[in-house]
């Protein structure tokens, strides 16, 4: 018997961890963009991107499993003046996300009616400016980047 998206199986990293974070700050943040990429896309003088860096099987038997994900949030700010305002505005932003991740470490996530919760989520790091690939080539830009884990269980 072939397997069905949302029937015998779900795409839980994109539908349940990407998308859901996706939605927490779209709802908190009214401007910029907020989307999903391996790499830096636009040129928007704010963007936040989401990625899975990283997932590993914690759980596996006869009937469920357990994965544990982790998402590189990356907070990028676009200015060509950088002075004190525009670094207190990246760290205002940081924190911002950093607390969005605190107050949903655990989350409940309903996809075509079937739900699924990920669980102890913490903001493990962030880095301050440690830019990857075609990210070094973007005048004035600054980032700050969270990594975000959590797992969930099927």
């Amino acid at each position: 018997m072939a397997l069905t998206i949302n029937s015998t199986y779900q795409n839980v990293g994109f539908d349940y961890i990407l998308d859901g974070l996706r939605n927490i700050l779209i709802s908190e943040f009214n401007y910029g963009k907020i989307y999903i990429a391996p790499e830096i896309k636009f040129n928007d003088p704010f963007q936040v991107r989401l990625w899975i860096s990283d997932s590993s099987t914690e759980d596996y038997n006869a009937i469920s499993w357990t994965k544990s994900y982790t998402v590189e949030i990356d907070i990028y700010m676009i200015d060509a003046n950088h002075d004190e305002n525009t670094y207190r505005q990246l760290h205002q932003d940081t924190e911002r996300i950093y607390q969005l991740l605190f107050n949903n470490a655990h989350k409940d996530i309903t996809v075509e009616s079937v739900s699924m919760q990920w669980y102890n989520g913490i903001a493990e790091d962030i880095e301050i400016n440690s830019f990857k690939g075609e990210e070094e080539a973007v005048s004035g830009l600054l980032k700050s980047t969270i990594n975000f884990s959590c797992f969930i269980s099927r």
